[in-house]
Formats: structure tokens, C-alpha cells, sequence
């Protein structure tokens, strides 16, 4: 259920009062932030102490798994990844040629190595570092034609038939697919691709002439370098991250296919929930916690105290 509030008359849900949280403190660092909300990405990531584990200081991360790490959860746990719906899609300005040159046809360069991103605590205004990278691409892709009619071959033969290397169930080096299992129509096929850290660029090259090139959704696989939490206050913590997108910039699908936005926002919250927080000054080596009227009624009775001071 979502949490609303009224604000100066106006219902707001959550996850507008983020938004405005997020505008006020640019406001006051003198940041300039986006107000349009198209092309925005929400990451969320929660710290609750484990009673059992206090040394355990790692946010998990509760965005719903979109896409491939919805499908195959153990690869991207194992990759450290988590996955997302972008509001992404790319188009070709006209048909790809077959052995076309690498920014003439299908080319994926995307920001692979880690970003860091400043979130801010929403009341306190303490700042902690977050970096972010995106660590696997994926979706699906559509030829704008049937692909019998362009290599003589249907089904998956006829897109293995289609692309150097082999169709997008296999690598697109430096780009590794994880799966050889993938969707395929007469018209289309799925893809996801692992990307190494700051690895290059991946390509398919066409073996045979493709009408129309689309990337009709996008997922992307991304990575999180979080703060460390026992060193935050308790709240939420708000973010930013923004990616250019086009040919030549953060998102770089070559000269022929073109974006449906020109910017992809990644906004983050962490939300920090300790449920007890001693910091003991410098030179300080002692704790006490009293109730009001002492420990007697505990001791004598069992009455469990209602407040602890000191």
C-alpha cells in the first residue's frame, strides 16, 4: 500500500515526497537538478542490523528485479548484479548493410566502469559516496523483417545465420552472454550480455542487410558500491546519477541507432534503520544506560523499564 501525505493541500504519495526531498536539497547545495521525471530509473536499498550478525554491514537492495535477474537470479547474485526496465529504445535511421562498419550497425558501449553519485541525508544534510556501474545490457531486438527472407534460413538458425559470430544468444566480446537460451520469432530475438568492468565495446556485425534495427526494450544489469552503514544516521538518503545518451556519449549505440531520449536518470535512495546507535566520544570507554528511578524495579519486580536515559 502506498504511504501518502498532505502537503499545502496536495496528497502526495511516497514516492513524490522523494522527488521534492530531492529538489529541496539541490536547492540548498546549490545543485541544479532535472525537472522532468522522464528517463528516470528508481534504486532502492535498505540497512536493517542482524542481532545475530552486528558486524554485518551491507545494504540490501529492494528494487524489483526486472528482465534477466528476475529469470536467472543465481547469475546475477553471483555477478553481483541487479537488473531494470529502462524507459530506453533505439530505432535505425535507415538499413544496416551487411559487413557494415562497426558504428553503422549494431554497437553497444555503455558506462561500465563505477560512477560515484553524493546521497544526502534528507533531514541532516550528511553526505555519504555511492558508486554505480552498469554491468550487463539486454532486451530485445527486432530485424524489421522476417529473417527467412533475408538469410534463406528460419527460427534460430536463420538469426545464427544472420550476425558474425553468431546470433545474440552468443558473445558479443568483450560482451558475454550468459545464457545460450534465449526467445527468438521469425522477426526477432532476446539477448543479455555480461559487460567486464570498463571493457570496451561490444559488436554485431550484420552478414546480410537488415531492413529496419530496433531495440524495442531495453534491460540493463547494474552494480552497487554502497557506504558503509554503521557510519550513517539513522534516515533516508537521496541521489542522483544522470547518463547522456546518444551517439558519442555515456550510452553510445553507434552513428545508425537512435534513442528515443537523450538522458537516462538514475535516482537512489538508502535508507538507514539501526535500531540502536552509541558513538562514544573521543577518550570515552564507558556505556550506561539507567532508567528513570534506576534498575530496582527491574530487579525487585521484573517491570521492564519504559525509557532508558544517559
Amino acid at each position: 500500500m502506498a504511504v501518502a501525505k498532505r502537503v499545502n493541500g496536495v496528497i502526495l504519495c511516497r514516492a513524490g515526497l522523494k522527488r521534492i526531498q530531492r529538489v529541496a536539497i539541490a536547492l540548498v547545495l546549490g545543485v541544479a537538478t532535472p525537472l522532468s521525471f522522464a528517463g528516470v530509473l528508481e534504486v532502492t536499498a535498505v540497512f536493517k542490523p542482524d542481532p545475530a550478525n552486528p558486524m554485518v554491514n551491507k545494504f540490501v537492495n529492494t528494487s524489483p528485479n526486472l528482465g534477466h535477474c528476475l529469470w536467472q537470479p543465481a547469475f546475477c547474485e553471483t555477478w553481483g548484479l541487479a537488473s531494470l526496465l529502462s524507459p530506453l529504445s533505439f530505432s535505425a535511421n535507415g538499413p544496416i548493410a551487411a559487413d557494415n562498419e562497426m558504428r553503422q550497425g549494431a554497437m553497444f558501449r555503455v558506462p561500465s566502469q563505477f560512477r560515484s553519485v553524493q546521497v544526502t541525508h534528507v533531514r541532516t544534510g550528511e553526505q555519504q559516496t555511492l558508486d554505480m556501474r552498469i554491468g550487463g545490457l539486454g532486451g530485445w531486438h527486432e530485424l524489421g523483417g522476417n529473417v527467412s527472407q533475408m538469410t534463406g534460413t528460419g527460427g534460430a538458425a536463420g538469426h545464427n545465420l544472420m550476425w558474425r559470430g553468431g546470433w545474440w544468444a552468443r558473445d558479443a566480446l568483450p560482451c558475454r552472454q550468459t545464457s545460450g537460451t534465449q526467445t527468438v520469432t521469425s522477426t526477432g530475438s532476446s539477448y543479455f550480455w555480461r559487460i567486464p568492468e570498463g571493457d570496451g565495446t561490444c559488436v554485431k556485425q550484420a552478414l546480410f542487410r537488415v531492413p529496419n534495427l530496433r531495440y524495442t526494450s531495453l534491460y540493463l544489469g547494474y552494480e552497487l558500491r554502497t557506504p558503509n552503514p554503521l557510519s550513517m544516521s539513522s534516515g533516508d538518503y537521496v541521489g542522483s546519477l544522470t547518463y547522456t545518451v546518444g551517439p558519442g556519449m555515456d550510452f553510445d549505440m553507434g552513428d545508425v541507432m537512435m534513442p528515443n531520449d537523450n538522458v537516462l536518470t538514475f535516482n537512489f535512495t538508502l535508507s538507514v534503520e539501526h535500531d540502536l546507535k552509541v558513538e562514544v566520544p573521543p577518550g570515552g570507554n564507558r556505556i550506561e544506560l539507567v532508567p528513570q528511578g534506576g534498575w530496582q524495579a527491574w530487579l525487585n519486580q521484573g517491570r521492564k523499564p519504559a525509557r532508558l536515559f544517559r
